[in-house]
């Protein structure tokens, strides 16, 4: 709130050097100088028509005639319409990739597809049956099929049962009931005796190279030349 200025010359020399600086502070003048100087701008300032009016009278606030108001009334912003959310599709589900077709394969026809393509590379005969790698790896060391070989390859090419001394067909079952009464009390049979063969020839060709396999084979068909011609 500004200080008003006292009315009459008597009155505003009556004044102190701070209630001078103070009037002229409020009213944007300089406050330096002695007392006389001080009076005098403030003498020279209230002789000022303007500012005469505005020591007397605060300036009121403009207001805006009622007359302006209602020939132009604000018109109000309309309202932006709301935005529609929009039509959000939900992604159509990727379907999971079939599962390999290797997948769905059996480990025993893995295993075959392994064989017919190493035949293929090596251009030699697929050995489907047991009968018939006996007979592809005679064929590929040279060695003569032996007749157990051709029985057991004929067996499985025309899916016939290893037959008995007496002709009769001799089930799986039947076999391992003698293979196991035979390991009981020790009587040789003619079928382990060939098993313990080749599990002895498996353990001793593991990690063999392929020349060490010739002539550990070539070895083993002399032996047994050998011991046929001799008996």
């Amino acid at each position: 709130m500004t200080t008003e200025i006292p009315s009459t010359p008597s009155a505003r020399k009556a004044l102190k050097v701070g209630d001078l600086k103070t009037l002229l502070s409020e009213r944007g003048l300089d406050t330096d100088g002695t007392k006389a100087v001080l009076l005098q701008r403030l003498e020279d300032f209230l002789a000022e028509p303007a500012a005469a009016e505005t020591a007397e009278e605060p300036v009121a606030e403009a207001e805006p005639a009622k007359e302006e108001l209602e020939a132009h009334p604000i018109e109000e912003e309309p309202e932006a319409p709301a935005v529609e959310e929009a039509d959000v599709t939900p992604a159509a589900e990727v379907p999971a990739e079939a599962p390999a077709a290797e997948e769905g394969k059996s480990k025993e026809e893995l295993e075959k597809e392994k064989m017919k393509a190493r035949a293929a590379r090596f251009g030699v005969p697929v050995a489907s049956s047991e009968g018939d790698k006996l007979s592809v790896r005679a064929a590929r060391f040279g060695l003569p099929v032996s007749d157990e070989a051709k029985k057991a390859a004929r067996a499985d090419r025309f899916g016939t049962k290893e037959a008995k001394a007496d002709g009769k067909v001799e089930t799986e079952d039947e076999k391992a009931k003698r293979l196991a009464r035979a390991k009981r009390f020790g009587v040789p049979d003619p079928a382990l005796e060939e098993e313990k063969k080749k599990a002895r020839a498996d353990r001793f060709s593991a990690g063999m190279t392929k020349k060490e396999m010739e002539e550990f084979e070539a070895k083993k068909a002399a032996r047994a030349a050998r011991f046929a011609a001799s008996s």
